[in-house]
């Protein structure tokens, strides 16, 4: 992948396409600290914290799903006795969220007769929830249509015109949605990333482009845990001591050392064994 990053830098300003398209999603659980679990439940409740434990740049998934959520959470409440008002559990539609991103990103494009392609596995699993994200881009504008396409088969059907435009099946693709692909195993042949690097190098609009998804790696997380990085970023030191407050702890592969709050320390005995 960085070698598909490496040659993307290399590429000519002229043929490079300079937008890019980021669906993210960060993912939290609920942390107490030690002892604080034999507390009360109402005096628990104040010791619970919600902790960043990923942020995901690829494939964010499960915006189509999380969309009906809201009424099974409403009923579940209701079903214990509850549910008082729809207020208790706020309206959510990330899906049309989704769906504006990428419709927006074809705007952008600027080719009505482009389409907007989802590389999904050839074995897909979640193929409900990516209907939801399609149905919703069809609800704000029902002249764009959507391809589905494996890596396999874009290898087989896709190339780069003379204008350096994505093609496949004779379609100029204008946004590459990226539902696969998302971590080495997705790639069983150098095909595949030959084709990956095809996709990178294409005038498309990726979400993510490779860069977004090299961001979105664990070591990148655990690099922004470490005491002085955020700092990079972040002027305000209030408001990085609130940012790295919301990190879990983040354990690096050097047997010798982990990245958290209080820096490089001896990483547990129990991980050095494994």
């Amino acid at each position: 992948m960085w070698e598909i990053y490496e040659a993307t830098l290399k590429q000519d300003d002229k043929r490079k396409q300079h937008l890019n398209l980021g669906i993210f999603r960060s993912d939290y659980m609920l942390h107490c600290d030690k002892g604080s679990s034999s507390l009360a439940i109402k005096d628990f409740a104040k010791h619970l914290q919600l902790k960043q434990v990923e942020t995901n740049t690829i494939a964010s998934s499960f915006a189509g799903l999380a969309t009906n959520m809201v009424s099974v959470h409403r009923y579940s409440m209701a079903q214990a006795g509850y549910y008082e008002n729809e207020n208790q559990v706020p309206n959510n539609n990330p899906a049309n969220g989704l769906a504006r991103g990428m419709v927006e990103a074809w705007n952008l494009y600027g080719n009505a007769n482009s389409v907007v392609l989802f590389i999904v596995s050839s074995c897909e699993r979640n193929i409900f929830d990516q209907k939801f994200v399609e149905h919703a881009i069809f609800e704000i504008n029902p002249k764009i249509s959507i391809i589905r396409q494996s890596l396999e088969d874009i290898c087989q059907k896709g190339y780069l015109n003379e204008e350096n435009k994505l093609i496949i099946d004779g379609l100029e693709i204008a946004v590459v949605y990226f539902r696969d692909g998302y971590s080495p195993d997705s790639y069983k042949s150098q095909q595949d990333w030959d084709t990956r690097k095809m996709i990178e190098l294409s005038f498309a609009i990726k979400c993510p482009s490779i860069n977004y998804h090299l961001a979105g790696t664990k070591k990148i997380q655990q690099e922004l845990s470490r005491p002085g990085v955020l700092e990079k970023f972040i002027s305000d030191g209030s408001r990085v001591q609130k940012l790295r407050n919301t990190f879990v702890e983040q354990y690096s592969l050097e047997m010798s050392l982990y990245c958290g709050h209080a820096g490089a320390v001896n990483i547990p005995t129990s991980v050095a064994k494994q």
